[in-house]
């Protein structure tokens, strides 16, 4: 298995380098990393402690991030490293403030491995979710650098789980600490006699949590919200905005505005939203031009608002479900919003969880759409669906500071 791994890897490198010349991500990837060793040498290492996160990409970073944050806050003397395997988690977090230095995590090879080690030296490390690289793990465990894994997930059909999935069983071995966010992924681990596992939850709930205390007021959408109930669309693809369209023209939604945030906000993007809606919609670009009150439908065509949108609504639709999976459902619910979202939501653990309490709805069409939101019409349903989420939400909350004093301990620091 270990010679089909490195082949793999040996191919993964081949087709990329070969991508780079025609495709903008390839290209990053490769540049990236080109003299890593030599970014490394000439990086003013900081003295002290160092702890050493690992992300895949954006989505992981941001489960990562209240980790960073805790151990930034509560472990001042250990100073913080962060890398990534994606450029697009690369690009957008080249510049966090409390890290000491961003980097590519180089591809996993025994030399790539032992050079990087000796070049970083860290104390302590932290890989996040799914990144399980052999040759870095088992150096890890050779210097025996402790090494924990944080808001895992383990299903049966994962390769740990496959008769011939010895290699990656083994590697499980490598952490002293695997934080996973349910009961039944530390018996799944258990059941191939991996023992170091510890149920934490998931870090992302501690993340959206703190967050709403941080909320940004914006008088816009204040100013469009006043008075009305409102639905929050956030991440919404075309399969999602057909359906909002097609309730937005039901006589069921009269009451209702709506604040539609698109996943692409490009202008070809914008201009095929409007003409999928049934009535005019204002965008917030725009609002200075136009009056607010003349308009029902409201379009963020900017970044970074949609967390802070959720305060304004009563109701949320997460897209993202009717394509590859979900977007986050967990900083509407955090607001308190009943949330709804596509079928493609089986590997969201929080979808499950949410849907259980009566919190939130997957919907598989229009129809079905429709009927819930005139369910959510009425205040009390709205009201005990939140009551229900946000119960559910401080019952999971804590596996930030649990992860950090256990690495605390590890590096003995009172």
């Amino acid at each position: 298995m270990l010679p089909l791994y490195r082949l793999t890897l040996l191919l993964y490198g081949w087709i990329i380098r070969l991508g780079a010349g025609f495709h903008p991500k390839a290209r990053a990837w490769v540049e990236g990393r080109k003299q890593w060793r030599q970014t490394l040498r000439n990086w003013a290492r900081p003295e002290g402690r160092i702890g050493w996160m690992h992300c895949a990409s954006l989505g992981e970073f941001e489960q990562g991030r209240p980790v960073l944050e805790e151990i930034h806050r509560t472990l001042p003397d250990v100073q913080l490293v962060l890398t990534f395997f994606s450029p697009s988690g690369y690009e957008m977090r080249k510049n966090y403030p409390l890290v000491k230095g961003v980097f590519y995590l180089p591809l996993d090879s025994p030399s790539n491995a032992r050079d990087f080690l000796d070049l970083l030296r860290p104390d302590v490390v932290v890989f996040v979710k799914y990144e399980f690289w052999y040759y870095f793990w088992r150096e890890l465990q050779r210097r025996r650098i402790p090494t924990l894994l944080i808001s895992a997930i383990f299903r049966p059909g994962q390769v740990f789980f496959k008769p011939w999935g010895g290699l990656f069983r083994k590697m499980l071995q490598a952490p002293v600490g695997l934080f996973v966010q349910d009961e039944r992924s530390r018996q799944l681990l258990g059941s191939i006699g991996v023992k170091n596992a510890i149920v934490a939850g998931d870090t992302r709930i501690d993340r959206v949590l703190s967050l709403v205390q941080e909320d940004k007021a914006w008088p816009i959408l204040e100013a469009f919200c006043r008075g009305s109930k409102v639905l929050v669309a956030g991440s919404a693809w075309p399969p999602d905005e057909q359906l909002l369209s097609s309730w937005l023209a039901h006589p069921s939604s009269q009451s209702w505005k709506c604040i539609i945030a698109p996943h692409e906000i490009e202008e070809a993007a914008i201009l095929a939203l409007e003409k999928r809606l049934p009535q005019p919609a204002l965008r917030y670009t725009q609002v200075g031009e136009k009056k607010i009150e003349d308009y029902r439908i409201l379009i963020l065509d900017t970044i970074g608002m949609l967390a802070s949108a959720y305060r304004y609504g009563e109701v949320a639709y997460v897209g993202g479900g009717f394509g590859k999976g979900i977007h986050n459902i967990l900083e509407p619910m955090a607001h308190g919003l009943p949330v709804l979202f596509g079928p493609a939501h089986q590997k969201f653990r929080e979808a499950y969880l949410l849907q259980e309490a009566g919190a939130a709805w997957s919907v598989t069409n229009e129809g079905a759409f429709q009927s819930r939101m005139v369910f959510l019409s009425h205040t009390e349903n709205r009201k005990e669906a939140s009551k229900k989420g946000l119960d559910l939400l401080n019952e999971h909350q804590g596996a930030t500071r649990q992860i950090v004093q256990f690495l605390a301990d590890r590096l003995k620091i009172p």
